[in-house]
Parts: structure tokens; sequence; C-alpha cells
């Protein structure tokens, strides 16, 4: 392969995935439901996929393996295994989707676990890639798509003020609470499928609320504010990719949560369209078009 080629692709799923009711592990179906949007990127760009069992690493192909959890080191072993003597040929890479700045929890933890055993650990968020600073690990950012619209795009009725599709942790707790609580705000409910997608055409924001005290960027969150043209509100963001705030999206200091969403609530039920509105456009134009999830994969593994 000549260098600046793209190799072929494949994800490849680990067994284990946290499900949607948090940080809880199961071994069941192909993918968790809190990785639902992105294995849809996936495959809305074409990729394909399969089982991290799977993997042949004597194949001249480039294997992206998500999530990188704790089953990853003895799967890497059978990989090896499988290959015996024959020349190994395959890229192994691990994209960590979560940001691992849990209190309790060593940051650096990926660092002992993952990168001795993948040749590169991609990373969706600049402050992490940051904190890590392993010449393994690299910033990967994730694009979006038009088609992460789970059904038709069609202008509807603002019934919510904002929404917020997420697990809780304390740190969420403490501020979405308030904004659920308060007479000056419509919250929307969780959901997924149609239910999610009915809450999303019929909320006027994406609500952005980290699940630590730590400025990291939400990805996925993004991505699908991009797909269905929606402003992203958002607690502050150390580093937000190629998005401007203040013109992309809306950046509010941790403190003022609360009371700046109230106002942004109020001032979007009289001029929503010609202001927020046209902040959702730019916002879909720079992630799924400019920007989109297949061309972040293939700058990087060009690279």
């Amino acid at each position: 392969m000549e260098e600046g080629d793209v190799p072929d692709v494949v994800f490849a799923q680990t067994v284990y995935h946290y499900n949607n009711r948090g940080q809880e592990c199961c071994k069941a179906a192909r993918h968790s439901r809190s990785y639902d949007d992105f294995w849809s990127l996936v495959r809305l760009s074409g990729y394909p996929v399969c089982s991290i069992e799977e993997i042949d690493l004597t194949q001249p192909k480039a294997y992206v393996i998500v999530p990188p959890n704790d089953e990853i080191t003895e799967a890497v072993q059978r990989m090896h295994a499988r290959a015996g003597e024959r020349e190994k040929r395959a890229r192994l890479i691990a994209w960590d989707l979560e940001t691992m700045f849990e209190e309790g929890r060593d940051s650096h933890d990926r660092l002992g676990q993952v990168v001795p055993i993948v040749d590169e650990m991609w990373v969706p968020d600049k402050l992490y890639a940051d904190t890590l600073d392993h010449p393994k690990v690299r910033f990967v950012p994730i694009g979006s798509h038009p088609g992460l619209v789970d059904g038709e795009l069609v202008e509807a009725k603002h019934r919510y003020d904002g929404i917020h599709l997420s697990c809780g942790s304390d740190h969420r707790r403490r501020y979405l609470q308030p904004m659920g609580q308060s007479r000056k705000i419509r919250m929307a409910p969780n959901g997924w499928d149609q239910h999610r997608h009915r809450a999303l055409l019929t909320s006027a924001f994406m609500v952005n609320v980290h699940q630590w005290p730590v400025s990291s960027y939400a990805p996925l969150r993004f991505a699908l504010a991009a797909a269905y043209r929606m402003p992203v509100f958002s607690e502050h963001v150390h580093d937000s990719w190629v998005l401007t705030p203040g013109v992309d999206y809306i950046d509010c200091s941790t403190v003022d949560l609360l009371t700046r969403f109230e106002s942004l609530a109020e001032m979007a039920r009289e001029n929503y369209a010609e202001v927020f509105g046209e902040m959702g456009r730019r916002l879909h134009q720079k992630l799924c078009l400019d920007y989109p999830f297949r061309r972040q994969v293939e700058e990087a593994l060009r690279d």
C-alpha cells in the first residue's frame, strides 16, 4: 500500500457493552443502545461490521474496535494465536468513545490496558487525547451524517425547550434536575426509536451537560443534533473541534446553566427561526456535509 492510501476498513464490535441503563455491562445484542448512533454512523458511511472474534490479523485491513473494554486483552491474544507464524498485516485500532474522567478512576487506565496491544488508540475528544499524552493516542473526531435522523425530518411545533439524551450521573443530576423542575423550562423525556424521534423534532435545543465535572466534548450528542439541524446549548467545552462557540452552538459556564437556559427558552419562543434555527443549520452543514463521519475516518487512516 502506498503512503497516503486508505486501507480497507472494518469496524469490530466487542461482545460486552454498556446498556441504556447506565454503566452496567451486558452480554446481549450486537451492540448497546448507548452506542446506537455510533453504529448507525458506521453503517450509513458504508463500512462493514464484524465481531472482535472475526478479526484476521493476516489481512491487509484496518480493524477499528469499539468499545475497547476489558475483554480486548484476551481477544487480541486469540487473534495472534489464530494468525500463528503468518505475517501480521492488519492495522489494529481501538476507538475509545468513553472519556475516563469518572471520579475515583485513573484517566490513564487505557494506557496500561489497551494501548500496549493495539497499533493506535483513537479518542474523539481533544482534551482527553491531551490528557493521555501518548504517541499511540490520536485525536480522531466524530462527524455526522444526514441519515442519522430516525425518520422523516419535518418541521414541527416545539413542545419542549430542551432535550438531553443521556444516562445519569451525579454531575448531570445536579444541573439537569433544576431544569426539569423549573417552571420556565419544558424538558423532553429520554427515549429511543420513534419516541426519541418525535421528542427531537419537537424540542428547541439539544442540551449538553457533561457526565463528569470535566469540560470534554460530547461527539455523539453533537452529531445527533447536527443531523436534526438542532442548535446545541452546552456546558462549557474545552475544545469543540471545528465548532465555534456562539456561532455553531451556545457555550455556557456550569454555574450559569439554569438561568441562561431559562432566558434562552423564553427568547426562542418569541424568535426561534431567525437566530437559533440558523445555528442548527450551520451545525448540520459543518458536521454532516463539511466534516462527515467517513471523512474523519479516512483522514485518520491516511496519516
